[in-house]
């Protein structure tokens, strides 16, 4: 009984004990893996979007293959970790993969303009889950101590995917077919499920009964679509100064200002504010939000 307390103490975590290291190795290579179809996804379709309009045509909806795919991303990412606290690490990790390759086979398959879009937008509905899961499950495998060294294994998953994804997406559209840019998640996105199908059984439901604060979610979402709609449309669309850009940020604020005050009355909130009283958490949070506004930019 102590060996098995000092052993869940040493993980940090909810870990079960007899979880061997090739198996955590296992589950954080196939994380890492699911990450990098996320992270590639983001930086393979750039260098192809002059091929795809030319392709599909209504080249002016071009900045909605992005856009699309960074606001469903955006909006859903804070949903995945409630949802696995309470349905379990392992079948939330899956569902997000299955989004993410259905928007996949949606985006190579796209006969016009409106349905790559969309298949875009189911994409990044698996790709946030797929960003936020990756760090959940690292952490209950891995002691607060030992992070940073996994930290750099997820920055080098960037690393690769930046240099990777305008490589591949130009050879893709200039040699080949834009469409592959979409087709190689698929056997990439299955090889991760098969590394951590097994292994990741073992990695148990939080002992806690969790709820999921649904209108806080709702809340996250709308105001979240709402900001991201301003700043696409803003100067491009429509003036920074219209009455559409600038209803679409007041909007916005009325929503954040909801979910705030959601935040603070809710039993169990969608986002703990509680744990940003820690000043190191709080200033990892700022740089951490500061080093992704200058990426995705």
């Amino acid at each position: 009984m102590d060996q098995t307390v000092d052993n869940r103490t040493t993980m940090g975590t909810t870990t079960s004990p007899l979880m061997s290291e090739s198996e955590k190795n296992a589950i954080i290579g196939g994380v890492l893996l699911s990450m990098l179809l996320a992270a590639l996804d983001q930086t393979i379709v750039a260098p192809a979007l002059p091929t795809i309009g030319r392709a599909l045509g209504h080249a002016e909806y071009l900045p909605w293959i992005v856009t699309g795919y960074l606001l469903t991303a955006t909006a859903m990412a804070p949903l995945y970790g409630k949802i696995s606290d309470v349905y379990g690490r392992r079948p939330v990790i899956y569902a997000a993969v299955l989004i993410f390759l259905l928007g996949s086979l949606v985006s190579a398959l796209a006969p016009n303009m409106l349905v790559l879009v969309i298949g875009r937008a189911i994409q990044g509905a698996g790709g946030g889950g797929l960003f936020a899961l990756t760090q959940t499950v690292i952490g209950d495998l891995v002691p607060p101590r030992e992070r940073a060294r996994y930290a750099a294994w997820i920055a080098g998953t960037w690393a690769v995917a930046s240099v990777a994804g305008p490589l591949l997406g130009g050879t893709f559209a200039e040699h080949l077919h834009w469409s592959l840019i979409f087709w190689i998640n698929l056997p990439l996105g299955f090889l991760a499920m098969a590394i951590i199908n097994r292994p990741l059984k073992k990695l148990p439901i939080a002992a806690k009964h969790h709820r999921i604060d649904g209108l806080g979610a709702v809340l996250l979402v709308i105001a979240t679509a709402l900001l991201l709609l301003a700043l696409n449309w803003g100067g491009s669309t429509y003036p920074w100064f219209s009455l559409e850009v600038l209803g679409l940020v007041a909007c916005s604020a009325v929503f954040w200002a909801l979910f705030a005050v959601r935040l603070l009355r809710a039993a169990e909130p969608l986002v703990s504010l509680e744990v940003l009283s820690n000043p190191i958490v709080l200033a990892g949070t700022l740089s951490m939000f500061l080093l992704q506004a200058a990426s995705i930019g």
